[in-house]
């Protein structure tokens, strides 16, 4: 059996001792790390539900909308989205990718159309996007059936 030197054993016991602190501190991480998870798992939910009731909140102003003729409405946020429809109709962005503004008008018209139970429902695009998702539709269903 070989015997460690003095120094060698001074060196052992230091390497012994940064292992002990690095497994301490990996602890001390491993906690912050998880704690730190949770936080943003909270806050991402919280968003979440934000985001959810805003684009209800939007929905609902989209089929206002359809309907209000007052000039200064107080309908939360009818204003901003009049003049977004009005942007719409004289929008002459043609850049790859489109106008954002126009985009986003666009999404929330195909999510009302998605939601939308009515027949005849008089917010703009609405009956012409219900068309298209059950054109979609019908085409995946033949598709599946291949």
């Amino acid at each position: 059996m070989v015997m460690a030197s003095r120094e060698e054993e001074q060196q052992i016991r230091a390497a012994e001792h940064l292992l002990m602190a690095s497994g301490e501190d990996h602890k001390r991480l491993t906690d912050y790390l998880e704690a730190q998870s949770i936080r943003d798992k909270e806050i991402s939910r919280q968003e979440e539900e934000e985001e959810v009731v805003q684009a209800t909140q939007l929905q609902r102003t989209i089929v206002h909308v359809t309907d209000c003729r007052t000039l200064l409405c107080s309908y939360p946020f009818c204003l901003i989205v009049k003049s977004q429809f009005y942007h719409v109709v004289g929008c002459r962005t043609r850049i790859p990718g489109g106008c954002p503004l126009c985009k986003k008008l666009g999404f929330l018209l195909h999510l009302h159309a998605l939601r939308c139970q009515q027949s005849q429902c008089r917010t703009p695009c609405c009956r012409d996007l219900k068309e298209r998702h059950q054109q979609q539709r019908q085409h995946q269903v033949a598709g599946d059936r291949s």
